[in-house]
């Protein structure tokens, strides 16, 4: 996974990017929140909350996102729990 768009999911980003239930100010933990979101089926704003540990989300979907993320060789979290962030690793990161 990489932190890039093409010409349709940057339209649909950009839509959902001012949603006001979406609030970052990392680009890249966004990005790759609308990102897993459209992979798994799931609001990519409820995707954010789950790779950041928030509580009060369904446990199957932050299972499933969280398996998402352990699966991917070139993404991992920083830091455990409530707070945490997600981040690419390797080459993902030029």
């Amino acid at each position: 996974m990489d932190a890039t768009l093409d010409a349709h999911e940057r339209s649909l980003y950009a839509g959902w990017i001012h949603s006001p239930s979406v609030a970052s100010s990392d680009p890249i933990e966004t990005i790759l929140a609308f990102k897993i979101g459209r992979l798994l089926n799931y609001p990519g704003s409820r995707v954010l909350k789950a790779l950041r540990g928030q509580t009060g989300l369904d446990p199957e979907m932050v299972r499933r996102v969280e398996a998402f993320v352990a699966e991917e060789p070139n993404l991992e979290f920083e830091r455990q729990g409530t707070g945490r962030r997600i981040r690419l690793t390797g080459e993902a990161t030029s």
